[in-house]
């Protein structure tokens, strides 16, 4: 009984750290952005393709790591002069801005667009 509640104390003191709060809000954010489009992506691929639709999936992170591997050095050359956090935020809010487009999905190449 004792080492739960030793437990549960433990966990408050590490949240109540302002530093550690900040950073695991912002991982909650970055998953929760990342997830659910992935959820929906999924969802329009088999509503518009439904027996093609694992190939859709199945390109769809390649495209992405792809882009990841190609297009982060040339992003890191751009954006050295800004601060981590203002990279950070401002990914997070073209994240944001992509997901509101992703109800208008109509086609298959839009899905690989949004990846």
């Amino acid at each position: 009984m004792l080492d739960g509640r030793r437990e549960a104390l433990g966990s408050s003191r590490v949240l109540g750290q302002t530093a550690f709060a900040r950073l695991f809000a912002a991982q909650i954010v970055t998953l929760t952005g990342t997830s659910l489009p992935t959820i929906v992506l999924g969802h329009s691929a088999y509503i518009l393709v439904e027996e093609q639709a694992t190939v859709v999936l199945g390109m769809a992170p390649a495209i992405k790591m792809v882009a990841y591997v190609a297009l982060t050095p040339i992003g890191m050359a751009i954006f050295q002069s800004l601060s981590r956090e203002w990279d950070l935020a401002g990914m997070d809010g073209v994240r944001a801005a992509i997901t509101l487009l992703l109800p208008f999905i109509g086609t298959v190449w839009q899905i690989y667009c949004h990846v």
